[in-house]
């Protein structure tokens, strides 16, 4: 089985009790405020770090060349 940070969310669909106490917590006022919160966050922490943190931290400092942003 996959594991690592992404996993628990991936295999969500094979537990449908908690998928459905996933969907009931995110449609909330409490899960808006929470997505919104998780964009702002990941905005202000930029590409490089979406990169390093979701596709390929070896990589993700190329994502700034050219750019303005610094690696952090």
């Amino acid at each position: 089985p996959e594991s690592g940070y992404c996993a628990g969310c991936r295999r969500l669909g094979e537990h449908p009790e908690a998928l459905a106490i996933a969907h009931q917590a995110a449609s909330g006022a409490a899960g808006a405020l929470l997505d919104r919160h998780a964009a702002r966050l990941q905005s202000e922490a930029g590409p490089v770090a979406l990169v390093r943190r979701h596709g390929s931290p070896r990589h993700a400092d190329l994502v700034a060349l050219g750019g303005r942003e610094t690696p952090r």
